[in-house]
């Protein structure tokens, strides 16, 4: 017999072991979500992205929760705080900018959101962070509920100064996650010292 090896079964450590005689292979699941297919380590990525079997996992940076769809809200809404919002839009507020701006170099400031529409669920992250707001938006999903329609977050970021408008494209089950970095500087008077509240709109709205 030829030694074991490990592999992957979508979520799981797979061990297989092979006879000498007629190659088949035995599986054993240590930890899994109930998929029973067999597969070598190079067809794991691809058959995650639409097994049925596949978990949801916590949006949140460092947070190892994984479950299923209908345990998420709870999740975190004890965990980190966080409750889930009915509608596709909400406007955040950031008071005293400038000084935050300022301190945003030795710390961080989270602002995170979490909105229930279009019959799905989506996370709405923006970081003050050495002077940059950063925005990163997720539908959040298991493989199974994972749908060729795409979503945009539609914003206005507005202060005295200036407004912005764009539309962020959102990235579905923790794939293809982009961020947006906007300068601080970008947002505020370089004439006036006084004090700025920037509002950051967003509306989630399908894109066509």
């Amino acid at each position: 017999m030829r030694p074991a090896s490990v592999v992957y079964l979508a979520n799981a450590l797979v061990v297989l072991s092979s006879t000498a005689e007629d190659r088949e292979i035995e599986v054993r699941i240590s930890v899994g979500w109930g998929c029973n297919r067999r597969l070598v380590e190079s067809e794991r990525s691809s058959h995650e992205e639409e097994c049925s079997f596949s978990p949801v996992t916590c949006p949140l940076h460092l947070c190892k929760w994984h479950g299923e769809n209908e345990h998420f809200v709870e999740h975190m809404k004890q965990s980190h705080s966080i409750s889930l919002l009915v509608g596709n839009g909400i406007t955040i507020e950031i008071s005293k900018f400038r000084t935050k701006t300022i301190l945003s170099d030795k710390k961080t400031r989270k602002y995170i959101v979490s909105l229930f529409c279009h019959s799905a669920i989506f996370t709405c992250k923006v970081f003050l962070h050495k002077k940059k707001l950063r925005m990163v938006f997720l539908k959040v999903c298991s493989a199974e509920s994972y749908s060729k329609k795409h979503f945009g977050a539609w914003l206005e970021i507005s202060s005295s100064f200036r407004t912005l408008k764009g539309i962020m494209p959102i990235a579905q089950c923790s794939k293809n996650v982009k961020e947006l970095d906007i300068s601080c500087q970008s947002l505020v008077s370089p004439w006036k010292k006084s004090e700025e509240q920037v509002k950051i709109t967003i509306t989630i709205r399908p894109l066509s």
